[in-house]
């Protein structure tokens, strides 16, 4: 039984990349609110319960031992997010939206005191396409950047109330951009874009989680910045009096995924309810492509020497009610602040990184001892963010406004050898 469900869980982590890749709207920056179903519907609050084997891979590996016999997790996400911008008179809504992420998971002990477990989870991202008239003109421009990442971890029970665990964290990362920005332009036109590019980033993550008594557990993880190599990307000269026009340009960019911080919180005021509560930071500000080194975006050369994305605080709530031995109840708030700033929001019209505030709510139903279905919901409410419009040269008269906001629906199935 055991090997078969491992096998399962190996295949759904494979179907991720081969899937196709989306963008998760419920989001801080560009990471997820939450992973898979039931973290989510609990606001991304998990860090130091067992309730999500896919939100313990995405916030402390030390929770991998709370888990008996051998677990699997698979959860679909399907979201909807809505950007907008406008100059002007005029507005322009982005054509992407409708995406499946899927993520799984899987842990066994291997002894008494040893746990091992791999995940598969889609990090976050982005994804946008403009095309039409703006303030008078022209405009047209997309961004994509998504990563997945995969976390072998292993969890140590130090003794029945302490444990401790670690990740190697592996992202698989694609990023395209059309026009390149963080190209140099030729005659003031940026290079149009020929294709993407797929990058591997490595680090690690490390965490621990103190159950003080039967009521009150801590966890807490650190998660290093992964990011590997250079993205290149292909471009043509697009300045049609240029000498040089459609002549091929590759343009290298790195963009590396933050460093997180975690704490958590888990109460049990009553055998049938659960409270949760996370804070997290982001360290963008630490992070290739997404830092700036001085105060301008702009390189000498003129390209985009990075989105100017500002370290983020995040607080996550949840709560979990158990109506039966049945049936779950969920519910949860997230907020973060805002990665844009309103001085950048012009170079970031690809990279959408501003919604605050989420909630989220679902349920979880256990028809079998050894097989659990769950749901969830998450509303990102809406955020506005306006600002100049910079070039190479300075900010010009204009004002840009971005708006975003969006929802999702998660679908989750779990399967343990031992029960729930």
């Amino acid at each position: 039984m055991r090997n078969q469900v491992t096998a399962a869980a190996l295949a759904l982590a494979a179907a991720i990349i081969l899937g196709g890749a989306g963008e998760a709207r419920a989001q801080n920056g560009h990471m997820r609110q939450g992973v898979g179903a039931v973290n989510s519907a609990m606001g991304g609050a998990g860090a130091a319960t067992t309730r999500s084997l896919l939100g313990t891979f995405y916030l402390n590996p030390a929770a991998v031992v709370g888990y008996d016999g051998t677990r699997v997790e698979f959860s679909l996400d399907f979201l909807n997010p809505n950007h907008e911008i406008s100059g002007g008179s005029s507005s322009l809504k982005s054509s992407h939206d409708h995406y499946y992420v899927p993520s799984a998971a899987v842990s066994g002990p291997v002894s008494d005191r040893v746990t091992l477990g791999l995940g598969a989870i889609h990090l976050g991202g982005f994804r946008t396409r403009w095309a039409g008239i703006l303030d008078g003109g022209a405009f047209a421009a997309e961004g994509e950047y998504t990563a997945v990442r995969f976390t072998p971890a292993v969890g140590f029970a130090l003794t029945d109330a302490v444990w401790l665990g670690g990740s190697v964290l592996v992202d698989w990362a694609s990023f395209r951009q059309d026009p390149l920005l963080v190209g140099a332009p030729t005659e003031e036109a940026y290079p149009n874009a020929v294709g993407g590019d797929v990058d591997i980033g490595v680090g690690f993550q490390a965490g621990l989680l103190w159950n003080l008594n039967d009521f009150i557990a801590l966890g807490a993880s650190y998660a290093s910045t992964t990011g590997g190599g250079e993205y290149v990307l292909a471009g043509t000269v697009s300045a049609p009096g240029s000498p040089s026009f459609g002549d091929l340009q590759q343009v290298a960019f790195n963009l590396e995924a933050p460093a997180m911080l975690v704490g958590g919180l888990a109460m049990t005021p009553l055998p049938s309810l659960l409270l949760a509560a996370d804070v997290r930071y982001l360290f963008y500000e630490d992070a290739a492509g997404f830092a700036l080194d001085g105060d301008s975006p702009f390189a000498s050369d003129g390209s985009l020497a990075g989105f100017g994305w500002q370290n983020v605080f995040v607080f996550n709530l949840g709560a979990e009610y158990a109506v039966s031995d049945k049936l779950d109840l969920r519910g949860g708030y997230n907020h973060g602040g805002a990665a844009v700033t309103s001085d950048l929001v012009s170079v970031n019209l690809t990279t959408p990184g501003i919604v605050e505030n989420h909630v989220s709510f679902g349920f979880g139903w256990q028809p079998t001892r050894r097989f659990r279905i769950d749901a969830g919901y998450i509303i990102a409410l809406e955020n506005t963010v306006s600002g100049p419009v910079l070039t190479p040269v300075g900010a010009l008269a204009e004002t840009v406004t971005l708006k975003s906001r969006g929802h999702g629906m998660q679908l989750a199935f779990s399967l343990g050898t031992r029960g729930f």
